[in-house]
């Protein structure tokens, strides 16, 4: 399947909080941290709505722990979106039946997915046997479900064994989605980086979310993807309060320095930008920020000697590379 790469996801990073603490997170999140305001919440949604962006993806942080959670599921439900989240079900209030009855409230405010995040990290906090009640609220709600796994090397908890473990206690795994993502060594993830990581052939993989998941976070910038943070500029790619929704977009859709990376993947937009094949980090996130920080160091001359020669008209969607729920969103939506 063809799908053009173009913004299609609104992703709401609407705290920065959390209480697991999870030694290979990739936002350093913790139990302190900002909240988005509910305004720029919802106002973000309608506009975005406007726009023709038909999925809001609520995360943090613990997006458990925003007070004004089920309020903004309503607005993205109001505003005709698909509205998922993805949560590690853990709040530290220390009453299950809470936290139950708050997925249950979610459902009824119009929350249609969820991806329920469990490994090495999460078990820590969440066992397994609160994680598989949540998942059987979350199948009685009427919930699409997907269970996501970062699976670092060496992992105890795995995808295969949540699934093991599930098939053992009656779940029909079948009726679940399953995901597992690799281990990415920024944020607090950094600090396990070893030389064995950056060993490797350079790889022509693209990143799934570039371009298509612009993420709003809570001081009102857009970053280019839910799932780091890094430290080049040109990481940001808008301000809302500055620039506004249609703005923002339209730079992310019609930038050369996006639309590069978003057709070959940062390391053969390096390789591309004269970077020596020696000098690229192995690791995609890492490869990514060098080549946000490469494009910054170049003039306009030297951008458009380099922009000229990608055909970059024509750019698609790695459709395989997509969770499975926008697998499923990109089906019925027929996003071209």
């Amino acid at each position: 399947m063809r799908y053009d790469l173009q913004p299609y996801v609104l992703s709401l990073r609407v705290t920065e909080r959390c209480n697991v603490g999870c030694n290979h997170c990739s936002l350093s999140a913790k139990p302190t941290g900002r909240d988005m305001s509910f305004d720029l919440a919802k106002e973000a949604i309608h506009k975005a709505a406007e726009e023709g962006i038909g999925l809001l993806h609520i995360s943090g942080g613990e997006p458990l722990l925003y007070p004004h959670l089920p309020e903004v599921v309503k607005e993205g439900a109001a505003a005709g979106m698909v509205v998922e989240m993805v949560t590690s079900t853990f709040t530290c209030c220390g009453n299950e039946t809470i936290e139950l009855e708050m997925f249950r409230q979610l459902g009824d405010s119009g929350l249609t997915t969820i991806l329920l995040s469990y490994d090495d990290g999460h078990a820590r906090c969440v066992g397994i046997d609160r994680f598989t009640r949540f998942v059987r609220v979350a199948m009685e709600i009427g919930l699409d479900i997907c269970i996501f796994g970062t699976e670092a090397p060496h992992a105890l908890v795995t995808v295969d064994k949540i699934a093991k473990t599930f098939s053992h206690n009656g779940i029909d795994i079948n009726q679940l989605e399953w995901a597992r993502g690799m281990f990415s060594y920024v944020g607090r993830g950094a600090a396990r980086l070893s030389n064995s990581d950056l060993i490797g052939k350079i790889s022509s993989a693209r990143c799934p979310y570039v371009m298509l998941v612009p993420t709003l976070i809570p001081d009102g910038k857009f970053l280019l993807c839910p799932c780091a943070i890094l430290q080049a500029e040109l990481f940001t790619v808008g301000d809302y309060h500055v620039d506004g929704m249609p703005k923002v977009l339209n730079n992310l859709k019609c930038s050369p320095i996006y639309r590069m990376l978003g057709k070959f993947g940062p390391h053969m937009s390096l390789l591309k930008c004269g970077v020596d094949e020696q000098d690229i980090p192995f690791e995609i996130c890492h490869a990514c920020e060098k080549y946000l920080q490469t494009i910054a160091t170049k003039t306009k001359y030297e951008l458009e000697e380099i922009f000229d020669h990608q055909n970059l008209d024509e750019i698609y969607v790695d459709y395989e590379a997509l969770l499975p729920p926008h697998k499923k969103y990109a089906r019925t939506r027929k996003i071209v």
